[in-house]
């Protein structure tokens, strides 16, 4: 336990201070409001939670996900993928489950719709070995 929240327990505070604007962090901060958790339980206290950093980051994304949001979404996802190595095939699913419904949203750029597409195929490609814990 480190003192320094769910960031510090992933080792996360220093990118979450240099990747997001003031104003995203603003944001996001209206945006958090995890059952029986608070926005303070990123930065202070044990971190609470004892999941992969994919599953961190993933989970996070997820209370970003408003068309206007999707950039706060997209940080936290792109930075997931940077540990999908280290993770477990259920974590990865829920992953590329939320770069699909990321990327489809902002569609009418091709390029999001490019990446809808391969992480549609990747997650196709996890089907068999998913679904045994389903």
């Amino acid at each position: 336990m480190n003192g320094n929240g769910s960031f510090g327990f992933y080792s996360l505070t220093d990118w979450w201070t240099n990747s997001f604007t003031d104003q995203e962090k603003t944001r996001f901060k209206e945006l958090y409001k995890p059952l029986g958790g608070s926005y303070e339980d990123l930065f202070k206290g044990s971190g609470g939670y004892r999941a992969s950093v994919v599953w961190f980051l993933t989970m996070l994304a997820g209370y970003a996900l408003n068309k206007s949001d999707v950039g706060i979404a997209l940080k936290f996802l792109n930075k997931a993928e940077e540990f999908v190595g280290n993770c477990t095939v259920v974590d990865k699913h829920f992953l590329l489950n939320l770069l699909i419904e990321v990327h489809y949203k902002l569609r009418d750029d091709i390029r999001h719709y490019q990446k809808a597409k391969k992480y549609c195929a990747q997650q196709i490609s996890l089907a068999s070995e998913t679904s045994d814990f389903f």
